[in-house]
This record gives C-alpha cells, structure tokens and sequence, in this order.
C-alpha cells in the first residue's frame, strides 16, 4: 500500500496570505479622529494666535498715545504731531514698531492733542482700538476694544459699553465742540461718525489757535497753528530733526 496521500488536498500557502493584514478600519478610525480634532482645535489656535497678536498690537498703539502726551506736555502750543516728531533718536518713542499681523502704524498720524481714539487694522480686518472716555467720576480714562471684521466688538463689557457711548457722541452730523481744561475749544465737523470738513481751535479768550481740515476721517492740508505773538505756521510741514521741536505760547 502506498503511503503517498495523494487524495489529500492540497493547501497552497501565499506569500500576501501570510502577511498580517493591516486594519483598514483602524485607518480610517484615524482620519475621522484627525480631522475632528483640526475642527476643534485648528480655529482655537488661530484664535489664540490672534489674542496674542492683538496685545501687541494694543501694547505699541499705547507707547505712541503715551509718546504723544510727553510731546504735549512739552509743548502746550501744539495741536498736532506728526510721526517725524514722536518717532526716533531722542524723541519720545525711539524708534518704529514692526507689523504683527500686517498692521500699518502711520495711519495713526499726524495725532491730535485732543484725539478721542486710535485704530489700527490687521491683514485679516480685524480692528485694535485705544479710546478716550470719562470714567464713572468723570475723571479722563483710556481704555481698548477689539472689532472683528464682521463689526463685532470684543473685550471687557465695560470698554464696550464706554466705546458704544464714544460712537453715540460722535454720530451725528455737524460741529462737535470739545472744552479743555484751561477753557479753549475744539470745534470738530463730523459727516458719518467721522471728522469731515472745518477743524477749528481756538484760546479761552476766544483768539484763534488753529485750523485745518479732515477727510473722510483724515487730516488733509496744511494744519495752521496761530501762537500768542501771532506767528502761524503749519504744523504738518517736515521737521528738521536736527533742530529743537518748535513750541507755540
């Protein structure tokens, strides 16, 4: 009798049937998860990129709001600055600050001495804001909100509250008269919530102390400033940096 099973079937082993499988379902377990989290998470760290970004973008808009108000108390004479005169070598902030997220500083400028807010706008049209207001004493406060680009404001709900009060104030058409603490007045033209037309200033005792005109929100031409002695000159010509900063009595 012959001991060959040849009856037997015969298994045929391949390599691809020895090699383990790898569980598809486990990949596509992994994308689901993946993408889940960039969902979730992605937004949340660009959110938080921009917060970070927004600080420092707030933080240089305060360094020139302060720069300007050593300028003005240096010289009571003047209405305006421009950037040449707050910005470099032993002036009162030494030097330019650089984009953080694709904002541009010189629209800041020229400043005014009595300028109620400043804004400055990212790439992604989001707009950083220091602006003026009476705290609840009446005392001359400084505070910041941030406006996305779809319009919403975001911050502390007490700056939001002051900063919608600001833009009330500031909506209507026509002069706006502002009084300083030593008695001068502003007269401001406002078209849309924004200066637009005659800007005039003028002494306690009525003399006037300068003029010049916006628009759209933007100082254009020459910003006349009239001392006591009756010398008028134009703030927003170029300075010499070389020379001492001109101060008006």
């Amino acid at each position: 009798m012959s001991s060959d099973n040849s009856w037997a079937p015969i298994r045929e082993f391949s390599a691809d049937k020895r090699r383990r499988r790898f569980p598809w379902e486990a990949v596509a377990a992994l994308v689901v998860v993946s993408g889940i989290l960039g969902w979730f998470l992605v937004p949340r760290y660009r959110e938080m990129k921009a917060t970070a970004q927004e600080k420092v973008i707030l933080d240089h808009v305060f360094k020139y709001l302060s720069g300007a108000d050593q300028f003005f108390r240096e010289h009571p004479g003047r209405l305006f600055i421009r950037h040449d005169e707050l910005v470099g070598p032993g002036r009162p902030v030494p030097a330019d600050f650089g984009p953080e997220a694709g904002e541009d500083y010189s629209v800041l400028f020229p400043l005014r001495r009595d300028l109620a807010r400043l804004a400055v706008q990212t790439s992604a049209g989001r707009r950083l804001i220091w602006f003026s207001h009476d705290d609840p004493d009446g005392k001359p406060w400084r505070d910041r909100v941030s406006q996305r680009a779809d319009g919403e404001l975001t911050g502390v709900a007490e700056m939001i509250k002051a900063y919608h009060e600001l833009l009330a104030r500031e909506s209507h058409d026509g002069v706006l008269v502002k009084l300083l603490p030593d008695g001068s007045r502003l007269e401001t033209t406002y078209r849309g919530g924004v200066p637009h037309g005659a800007f005039k200033a003028v002494f306690p005792d009525g003399k006037p102390w300068g003029e010049a005109n916006y628009e759209n929100g933007r100082v254009t031409g020459p910003c006349w400033n009239y001392s006591r002695a009756g010398v008028r000159f134009d703030e927003l010509s170029p300075a010499d940096i070389s020379q001492p900063l001109k101060t008006v009595l």
